[in-house]
């Protein structure tokens, strides 16, 4: 599986995105997880938001699904989003 990650501007960050992307991908080791390129299909792509305006631009971004996260608590049932 392939998951792109993709993150807003951070103008009004509520929580560390860094932080919760180091969560996320520490809990998958199985997982491919990458910057999201204009040109590459993934599996989901996870739009990092700072905060709920989730103002990240995500259009045309090939993929299956999208996935925001706009604070910590997203990150809790995120294997039911991945269906793993």
């Amino acid at each position: 599986m392939k998951i792109g990650i993709k993150y807003c501007g951070g103008c009004n960050p509520n929580y560390n995105r860094s932080e919760a992307v180091s969560r996320i991908v520490s809990s998958y080791p199985e997982i491919e997880f990458e910057p999201v390129k204009q040109d590459t299909h993934y599996d989901h792509i996870l739009i990092i938001n700072g905060c709920s305006r989730s103002c990240a631009d995500h259009e045309g971004l090939k993929t299956n699904s999208k996935i925001f996260i706009n604070s910590l608590k997203d990150i809790d049932g995120l294997s039911e989003k991945l269906k793993i």
